[in-house]
């Protein structure tokens, strides 16, 4: 019997480690990716930009454009990035959403009294927060129908931990050989909210949601680096 649980433990490892890898390649390869398109937005910035620093709320759909080429641009999700990136700003149709792109090697901006602007990392940010809420749009969206109750568009503290704790009971972690069930903590909480919460109105919505997650990825990462096995179960 001890032969074989030890044979059934040492299988669960290596699965386990072969899954680590796999996340490991996956994750270089969103790296390769994002640098990529940074790369690109940073191009495109600079190319319709007045002065290499900023550029206007009338020329946002135009870089975006200009990033991602003939691709259909999604409403809805730049609504969501360039509300997170203007500090809780809501474009309105004629802005992002439904402008007339003249093409990336023109700058049409009229430079208005009282214009939103934004500087260069902040697009290069929301284009990345673009592309990843895009790509996993069905996932967040299906998180906020189960965890947004009041149907507010945001996860408060209680909604978030929650989240973040059932998402934690199906990531079955393990370190050779050893399940480990890591507790989001009122810290933990703290730290996510300061990493993602990039309007500061205390909550998360749908735009920070992958920030959120990505934040308690890496304090899971460090919690499981640091914590020494001994025994066959571990709550942390």
């Amino acid at each position: 019997m001890a032969s074989v649980a030890a044979a059934t433990s040492r299988g669960r490892c290596r699965r386990h480690e072969e899954q680590a890898k796999l996340r490991a390649m996956n994750r270089a390869k969103i790296a390769n990716e994002q640098k990529e398109l940074k790369a690109r937005a940073r191009y495109v910035f600079e190319d319709l930009s007045r002065d290499g620093e900023w550029l206007e709320e009338s020329q946002f759909k135009e870089f975006f454009l200009g990033v991602f080429g003939t691709r259909k641009l999604d409403k809805d999700a730049l609504r969501l990035v360039v509300n997170t990136a203007t500090g809780n700003m809501v474009p309105d149709d004629t802005s992002v959403c439904s402008s007339t792109s003249t093409g990336t090697g023109t700058n049409n901006s009229t430079g208005r009294s009282g214009t939103t602007v934004l500087p260069k990392e902040a697009l290069v940010h929301a284009v990345i927060k673009y592309e990843e809420y895009v790509s996993q749009r069905k996932m967040v969206n299906s998180m906020f129908e189960k965890y947004d109750k009041a149907g507010r568009g945001k996860l408060g503290r209680s909604e978030l931990l929650r989240l973040l704790q059932d998402k934690e009971r199906k990531s079955h972690r393990a370190a050779k050989g050893v399940a480990i069930m890591l507790v989001v903590s009122t810290k933990d909480l703290e730290y996510i909210l300061e990493q993602a919460d990039a309007d500061r109105d205390g909550h998360i919505s749908r735009a920070e949601l992958l920030p959120a997650l990505a934040a308690w990825d890496e304090l899971a990462r460090l919690k499981m680096e640091q914590k020494q096995m001994a025994a066959c179960c571990i709550i942390l």
